[in-house]
């Protein structure tokens, strides 16, 4: 058969199923600690009341879930989705939001982990860094 390899492989890869996206999507909520206990947040989304539109437990309706929980942010859930859990945590921020991007350097809106104000900060890239060992912020704004 032309554009298969002997073994059968033709260069591509198989879409994963609901079930694989669902497991992989927990999988990294759960290393990405943006929830405080895993399994208590699985149980009370399977608790849910669901209507007949919303009745599949998939990544999807999870995430929805969670955002109308605010437990999760929009752009949380896509980058979970894309497999990114790492990096939504900056010294004493919570990462909510990609802002914008700058000459050099990134806007992002934050939450502070222990009082829950809300700022923007920008980032540095390591790789423009002084300290490329240690990311570099700034708090450029504070929201009450």
């Amino acid at each position: 058969m032309p554009g298969k390899s002997p073994l059968g492989y033709n260069g591509e890869m198989d879409e994963p199923s609901g079930k694989d996206k669902f497991d992989q999507f927990v999988h990294d909520l759960g290393h990405s600690g943006l929830v405080a206990s895993l399994d208590e947040t699985i149980r009370a989304f399977h608790e849910r009341p669901r209507d007949q539109d919303n009745s599949q437990d998939d990544r999807t309706n999870l995430g929805g879930w969670l955002i109308g929980q605010n437990v999760l942010t929009y752009w949380q859930f896509t980058k979970l989705c894309n497999g990114q859990w790492r990096d939504f945590f900056l010294d004493e921020y919570k990462l909510l939001d990609h802002l914008a991007v700058g000459e050099a350097h990134s806007y992002y809106l934050a939450e502070k982990t222990e009082k829950g104000g809300r700022v923007a900060l920008r980032i540095t890239p390591r790789a423009r860094s002084k300290t490329p060992y240690k990311t570099e912020y700034v708090v450029v704004a504070e929201f009450a």
